[in-house]
């Protein structure tokens, strides 16, 4: 019975024939000869032909035979069922090869059919060509048939098969010890590579100041803080896919994650780092985590083992202040409950200001993040305290010049005496008016020009809590449930 498998050519070198054809002779092929010849079912293209003379090159010519009715295109002696072009190769059948052990002789017997391609322009295709081999490994004879067949060649008995300069000494199967030596290049290379990016990673850890750190947390027993590995930072978020993103600003992006123990927090990875508050970033790390106050989100941990360190903070899922006044689903916010913002977060931010040791400061002051440092963070807070009263945005890039800053468009409304135009509509009722006129000062004094002329925070505090005690706010504000905001 005769098998078949398919045989597939390259022609890497029938593509330079043709380009190289083209530069000498025109037309490409000799005039009268068609572009597309048919053997059969096979499309036989230039620059093959059944006619020799309209083939580019005598390798490229084949034969059309007819066998038993049926017509069967030929490459020497070998049915071609496929030609492609643009893929430069050609599919052959060709009987399989064999390699068989006869038990009765000792012997291998050999059936070797492969396609011979020297001195055309044709080479076997190293891709595409797939053959199964059944037999003992390198190293070993026998059958392979049988559990046990192979067994060990003892080159050391062989001087003129495997010849030794040395003192031969057996080894079981000659190819072992390449298996052995490539598998234990790979687990050393494996092992250099994990100790240079541990490397790395101390390397980091010690220029964020990760020792004193340490130092600090081992000398303050039971501090929560923790430190991050890059791993545990990496399995919280989906390796900081953006779909974990929850905000976004100049300094870096938060992510939202979630810790092996269930527990969601917010990861803030940082762009940047100030070079020379490198040394001190762990230990100052480990000061703001010992922040406790209500409306300040807790700092959890750090991880200090990546170029610029990522902070780790509990989750509130509430949204920012942002959201809740320029989101698009545009709910109605009493005026009570847009005081009590205010109010919190001014304590909160007098705390950071006043109580906390040293004292807390930063500057990047907007709704989104109300996180605030002394004088200068009190005019930012001026402008929070318009967004909370006009429910509009603190720039205006499309409007006309006069209205691009709200800061502005407030200052000409006081001083035309036009605050109501610019209330929003949501709290502007005539027995609040002169409650809005209170907050609408106070505001005014937190955005004077002169950091000197601006009142503290603590000042700002105190002045919003003791409006929202006054007899004013009886039985005019509908108190609502707002869950407690958190400054982030």
């Amino acid at each position: 019975m005769e098998f078949s498998q398919l045989l597939l050519l390259c022609l890497p070198v029938a593509v330079l024939w043709v380009l190289a054809a083209a530069d000498v002779v025109a037309p490409a092929k000799n005039s009268g000869c068609p572009n597309t010849s048919w053997c059969g079912d096979v499309e036989v293209p230039y620059p093959y032909a059944l006619d020799k003379e309209c083939a580019i090159h005598s390798g490229f010519h084949l034969n059309c035979s007819t066998v038993g009715g049926t017509s069967m295109l030929l490459y020497t002696d070998a049915e071609v069922t496929k030609i492609s072009v643009k893929e430069n190769k050609a599919w052959l059948k060709t009987p399989i090869s064999r390699q068989c052990y006869n038990q009765s002789t000792k012997r291998m017997t050999y059936n070797d059919t492969w396609v011979n391609t020297t001195g055309t322009p044709f080479v076997g295709s190293a891709d595409d060509n797939k053959v199964t081999v059944l037999g003992c490994s390198n190293g070993y004879k026998g059958n392979p048939y049988i559990v046990g067949g192979c067994t060990d060649i003892d080159e050391c008995q062989d001087n003129v098969t495997y010849p030794c300069a040395g003192i031969c000494k057996n080894m079981p199967g000659a190819s072992m010890g390449l298996v052995v030596l490539v598998v234990a290049i790979t687990c050393a290379y494996s092992i250099l590579e994990r100790r240079r990016l541990h490397g790395i990673k101390q390397k980091y850890f010690r220029q964020h100041g990760g020792l004193l750190l340490f130092q600090e947390m081992k000398s303050q027993q039971g501090v929560p803080f923790k430190m991050f590995s890059e791993e545990e930072v990496q399995e919280a978020t989906d390796r900081f896919t953006e779909q974990r993103v929850i905000g976004q600003g100049g300094h870096g992006k938060v992510y939202k994650g979630v810790l092996k123990s269930n527990e969601e927090v917010a990861v803030k990875r940082c762009m940047t780092i100030d070079e020379q508050q490198k040394k001190e970033f762990g230990k100052e790390m480990l000061i703001l985590s010992q922040i406790n106050h209500r409306n300040i989100v807790k700092l959890l941990g750090c991880c200090l083992e990546v170029e610029v360190p990522m902070l780790v903070y509990e989750f509130v899922p509430n949204g920012t202040l942002f959201h809740l006044i320029h989101g698009n689903h545009r709910r109605h916010i009493s005026l009570d409950t847009r005081v009590r913002v205010a109010l919190e977060s001014a304590e909160a931010l007098a705390y950071l200001h006043s109580c906390a040791s040293p004292p807390i400061v930063r500057g990047d002051v907007k709704s989104p993040n109300i996180l605030l440092n002394d004088k200068s963070d009190v005019y930012s807070f001026g402008v929070v305290l318009l967004e909370l009263l006009t429910r509009r945005r603190p720039f205006n890039l499309k409007g006309p010049e006069h209205e691009k800053s709200l800061s502005m468009v407030f200052l000409e409304a006081m001083k035309e005496n036009k605050l109501e135009d610019i209330i929003d509509d949501g709290i502007k009722k005539d027995e609040n008016l002169e409650f809005l006129d209170e907050i609408a000062e106070l505001a005014k004094q937190c955005l004077e020009m002169c950091g000197a002329d601006r009142p503290s925070m603590k000042e700002v505090a105190d002045k919003l809590g003791s409006l929202r005690k006054i007899d004013l706010l009886v039985g005019m504000l509908c108190w609502d449930h707002v869950t407690n905001w958190a400054v982030a």
